[in-house]
C-alpha cells in the first residue's frame, strides 16, 4: 500500500513523534551534517571514506580496494554486541533504537509505538533525500527486511 498524501506528511513531520508536540529535528541535522562533511571530503579528493556520527553512518568507495566497508548493528537488547553487519559501498546506514531514546519508532498509520520493536535500521544512497532501499526491523527475536532481502 502506498502512503497517501496525509500519512506522508506524517511520516516527515518532526513534531509528529512527541507526545508534548515539539520538534525534533535531531535525525534531520545529524543526517545533514554527515552528507555535508562527506561533500567536504570529496571536495578536498577523497573517493574512499566512512563517516559514522552518533550511529548513523556514510560510506563512500572502499575500505580496501575490493573490500565493502563493514557497518555493524548494535544488538538491541546487549550493548556490547552486534546484531548483523552490513556490508556496503556509496551508502548510508540509519539505526534508531528504543535502547537509545525510549520508544520513539512510529508507526506511520497509528502514530503509535509498535510494541516489540526494539530496532530500525534503513539503508539507502542517502540519509538525507530520498526514500532506504532497504529497511531491518528487529522486533524481539523476530525479524523483519523491507526491500529487495527475503525476511
Amino acid at each position: 500500500m502506498r502512503a497517501g498524501p496525509s500519512r506522508q506528511r506524517r511520516l516527515l513531520d518532526i513534531r509528529a513523534h512527541r507526545p508534548d508536540g515539539r520538534p525534533d529535528p535531531t535525525g534531520l541535522v545529524k543526517g545533514w551534517s554527515l552528507e555535508n562533511a562527506g561533500r567536504i571530503l570529496e571536495a578536498a579528493g577523497a573517493r574512499d571514506y566512512c563517516i559514522n556520527g552518533g550511529g548513523d553512518v556514510v560510506v563512500r568507495g572502499e575500505a580496501a580496494p575490493g573490500k565493502a566497508w563493514r557497518v555493524g548493528i548494535r544488538h538491541p537488547l546487549i550493548a556490547d554486541r552486534l546484531a548483523t553487519v552490513l556490508a556496503v559501498r556509496g551508502a548510508a546506514v540509519a539505526t534508531s533504537g528504543a535502547y537509545e531514546r525510549g520508544a520513539h519508532i512510529r508507526d506511520p498509520f497509528t502514530g503509535q509505538a509498535p510494541g516489540r520493536v526494539l530496532s530500525f535500521t534503513v539503508v539507502g544512497p542517502s540519509l538525507t533525500s530520498g526514500m532506504p532501499t532497504h529497511g531491518r526491523l528487529r522486533d524481539g527475536p523476530h525479524r523483519a527486511r523491507l526491500g529487495g532481502e527475503p525476511a
